[in-house]
């Protein structure tokens, strides 16, 4: 292949490699290769896919040249995760990836007896950190957040570290909060960034929330339940009624708690009030336990998350991804080319031909034109430390813009049964199938 212009991101093309039959025109790119490739390569290929059962199974490739796969055939089986760890303990699955509930049951059945425990106990959870983050993403597109100072006030209320540790340490996993948003601790060039925003300062939320207008609405002693729109015209200020009043009582004015807006902070008598969007169901449980400790924390700062769950299959595609929301909660992976990977996440939204918004991938809606300008130079930059230094400060940028907020590395846990070797939670290693066997 020969360039028009540098692309230092070439290798990212052939990851994975594709033979000419699958690319060599748009049709074959777009049609066949969404249903079956006609070349496969690898130490396994397909023999047999089982609706009914779900189930797809690969056996040993004689034509691999590469290392003979130990295992005569792989069976992959979709399961819902809820019945996973039974079908484990069962011997119906060999291996399956699990999340922290079905750990916490594996624990739980450690401490029991009987056969059934038995058969839980002697399975081992294989744990490791994920190639991916998960982040808090604020929707600067519009409403409260589209000042980026509440945006910034919002992370600065936040406790990452703690929020980090909630969810990995009970996991026994490093809970240092990432420091980047384009790559993780570990990868070749990780930098830690994140002072271009600063960390947990709720005092400094609060000043920052006060440069933006938004105020505590308080009341003159034994004035009782005032009505909102009559308190919101009381607003707190040295050089106003409410001021001189506490001047002449000592100081002793006092914050009155409004009928669900206790010691929220308003703006012309609207109170600071985010949506914050969660996914329903089993398997979001850690989403949601996350979620109710940043409301909390928010609370704390003036500002009221009120957090509605939605159905699953909805989050992301009618939420997310169309902007309805204030703050969620999702993740990122994390690539060997944040250059090109990572640049539609973080790209600036632009006006279509059509008066729609192009957001690419940047949900939140907050970009700027010198963050693009930095992933262009980067992704042309035939000079790997020069590019990584360009990343490092746009990655700065990015944080300095408050639009997304990586709390924790995701953990990837997996859940094997005795004797299974070479297979279990990768994090950032490539798998090799071939390896994967049992002890003899």
């Amino acid at each position: 292949m020969t360039f028009g212009t540098p692309y230092a991101d070439w290798r990212s093309l052939f990851t994975p490699l594709y033979p000419k039959s699958a690319t060599g025109g748009a049709d074959a790119f777009n049609d066949v290769t969404r249903r079956t490739l006609k070349a496969t390569a690898g130490p396994f290929t397909l023999r047999a896919r089982d609706a009914r059962k779900r189930s797809v199974t690969l056996v040993r490739d004689p034509r691999w040249w590469g290392d003979r796969a130990k295992l005569d055939r792989l069976v992959l089986t979709a399961v819902p995760r809820e019945r996973r760890v039974t079908a484990l303990a069962g011997g119906k699955l060999d291996i399956a990836g699990i999340g922290r509930p079905e750990v916490e049951d594996i624990h739980t059945a450690a401490r029991r007896r009987g056969a059934a425990s038995a058969a839980l106990r002697r399975i081992d959870v294989r744990r490791s950190l994920a190639p991916a983050y998960t982040q808090l993403a604020l929707n600067g597109a519009g409403g409260p957040l589209a000042d980026e100072r509440v945006r910034r006030a919002v992370a600065r209320a936040i406790d990452r570290s703690a929020l980090a540790e909630s969810v990995l340490k009970p996991l026994e996993l490093p809970a240092a909060p990432p420091g980047s948003h384009l790559r993780l601790a570990g990868q070749p060039g990780y930098q830690d960034n994140s002072a271009a925003l600063g960390g947990k300062d709720p005092a400094a939320a609060q000043a920052m929330l006060a440069d933006a207008g938004w105020r505590t609405i308080t009341a003159e002693p034994g004035t009782g339940d005032a009505d909102s729109e009559d308190a919101g015209n009381r607003e707190d200020g040295a050089d106003g009624e409410t001021g001189e009043k506490a001047a002449e009582q000592g100081g002793k004015a006092r914050k009155r708690a409004l009928p669900g807006n206790a010691h929220v902070l308003h703006k012309d008598g609207v109170p600071l009030t985010l949506e914050f969007v969660l996914p329903k169901g089993r398997g979001a449980e850690q989403l949601r336990a996350v979620a109710e400790r940043i409301a909390q924390m928010l609370t704390a700062v003036g500002i009221r998350a009120e957090i509605e769950e939605v159905a699953g299959e909805k989050f992301f595609r009618e939420h997310v991804a169309s902007g309805d929301f204030d703050l969620a909660l999702y993740s990122w992976p994390a690539t060997a080319f944040p250059a090109t990977d990572a640049r539609p996440v973080f790209a600036k939204p632009r006006p279509a031909p059509d008066g729609s918004l192009t957001v690419q991938q940047n949900y939140t809606g907050v970009g700027t034109d010198r963050i693009d300008q930095l992933f262009e130079q980067a992704a042309e930059e035939l000079d790997e430390s020069v590019a990584r230094e360009l990343m490092n400060r746009a990655d700065a940028r990015i944080w300095a813009a408050a639009g997304a907020i990586p709390l924790y590395q995701r953990p990837e846990l997996v859940a094997v049964r005795p004797g299974v070797v070479n297979a279990g939670a990768f994090g950032f290693a490539t798998p090799r199938y071939q390896d994967v066997g049992f002890r003899r």
